[in-house]
Parts: structure tokens; C-alpha cells; sequence
């Protein structure tokens, strides 16, 4: 089984529609898993929302849409992204805010597991951005294989003989006896210098992972942040990839 594995899509629908037009020409066949933050940050919330809900069940829940959803406090935020959701909340139907806040923090599929940020913690929204993270990560999980998403940086953990090893995007195969902790980076607000929307391919028959990279209408996402009146700095920050 082929699984297309997207995450931090951050209501910018420009983004998320070139990666489904990526999908629909290469891996048609694939299952989509969405790492959660469908909303925040972009004007296009109520798109973004249709469009994953209408591909896939296999949605976690992130931090922004559980603040659009009631369920984390916004004072957790800063300020451009308590704006942004601040403003989502008002251009969202209380169903559809319901609906967010029911998805789960995570979900075991086949032989991975999936969840927006911290697998060892079931209240925060902890960052893995280190090999100290990753320990604590690998300590809680029962499964070789996990992704994640909430930094918007594609990454890979790799746990070996004990020793944490982190790596830069590449395509590789999983090897027997290794533990992995994988990040796709972000489809709607990457932040690893690179503009282009960021996701994986993850080939549960052959044991690969690729990392793919796609570029989008990054204009028209910064106009439809604007029209919004969101602060400028959302929109600027999608060109540099910041």
C-alpha cells in the first residue's frame, strides 16, 4: 500500500491543491493521511477543511485546529497565530469547528502511527526537533515506525542499536530492526527555506519513504492571506519559506 502522508496544511489552499494534483497524476491509488493543522495562519480554511475530508478519514488532530475547536486555549499561541485563529473561529460553522475537535491525537495504521506532535504526551504540544526529543518519543512508542508533523520540517529520526541519528530528507528504505521517526514537513507553511509545499511517500510493501517537494502559487496564497486582512507577515513568510 501506497500512503501519501501530508501535514501543516495551514488554510493555504493553493498549496494543498497543487500537492492533490501531484497525487492524482503520480499516486493515484495511494491513501491519504493528513498529520492534522488544516486550518490556521491562511485564508482559506473552509477549502482546505472540504478537501481533506472529502479524500480521507485518517485525519489527526493538531494544535491549531484543536484551538479553532475550543479545545486549547489561545493564549498558548503567538500572536499572528492566535489572529489567524481568532479569525478562523469567526469564518468557521460551529459544526465544522465540532468536527475538528473530534478528531484523535493519534491513530495506528496498519504498521506506523501517526499524530500531529508528541506521541509521549497526551495534553501538550511538544516540539521533536532533537535527538533528546526523539529518545523521549521512542521511549513511548510501541511501533518501529511513526509520523509526525507540527514543526514544518521534514526530517527523520533514526533509531539503530540504541544510538539516535538525525537526518536531512532523503529517499530511502526502512531497514529491519530500526525504529523511525518520520516528519513530511509542511504543505502550506514550510520553514526549512524552501517555499515549495513538502510531503512523503511511504510504500508499506516495499519499505520505502520518499520525500517529495512541489511548487505551488505562492502569490496567490499571500494575496488571499491579505484579502483576509491576517497580518502581513503570514503572507511574507511564504516566499522564504520561513
Amino acid at each position: 500500500m501506497k500512503y501519501f502522508i501530508i501535514s501543516d496544511i495551514h488554510s493555504n489552499i493553493h498549496a494543498l491543491k497543487a500537492v492533490m494534483e501531484y497525487r492524482k497524476h503520480n499516486y493515484p491509488d495511494s491513501e491519504l493521511i493528513c498529520l492534522g493543522d488544516i486550518v490556521g495562519y491562511g485564508g482559506d480554511p473552509i477549502e482546505c477543511i472540504n478537501m481533506i475530508f472529502d479524500e480521507t478519514n485518517r485525519i489527526v488532530i493538531g494544535n491549531h485546529d484543536s484551538g479553532a475547536a475550543g479545545k486549547t486555549e489561545l493564549f498558548y499561541f503567538n500572536s499572528n497565530a492566535r489572529t489567524a485563529i481568532e479569525w478562523s473561529i469567526k469564518h468557521l460553522e460551529k459544526n465544522v469547528r465540532n468536527h475538528l475537535g473530534r478528531l484523535p491525537r493519534k491513530i495506528q495504521i496498519e504498521d506506523f502511527l501517526i499524530a500531529h506532535s508528541s506521541f509521549s504526551s497526551k495534553d501538550d504540544w511538544k516540539y521533536i526537533t532533537s535527538i533528546n526529543h526523539a529518545n523521549d518519543e521512542f521511549d513511548s512508542m510501541e511501533n518501529s515506525i511513526a509520523f509526525f508533523g507540527h514543526t514544518h520540517i521534514p526530517l527523520y529520526f533514526l533509531k539503530d542499536n540504541g544510538n539516535i541519528k538525525l537526518n536531512h530528507p532523503e529517499t530511502f528504505t526502512l531497514s529491519e530492526g530500526s525504529r523511525y521517526l518520520i516528519n513530511p514537513g509542511s504543505v502550506g507553511q514550510p520553514r526549512d527555506n524552501d517555499s515549495r509545499a513538502s510531503f512523503v511517500i511511504y510504500d508499506s510493501n516495499e519499505k520505502n519513504i520518499e520525500f517529495i517537494r512541489v511548487e505551488y502559487d505562492v502569490k496567490s496564497a499571500q494575496q488571499s492571506i491579505l484579502r483576509a486582512g491576517l497580518p502581513d507577515y503570514l503572507a511574507e513568510r511564504l516566499e522564504r519559506g520561513l
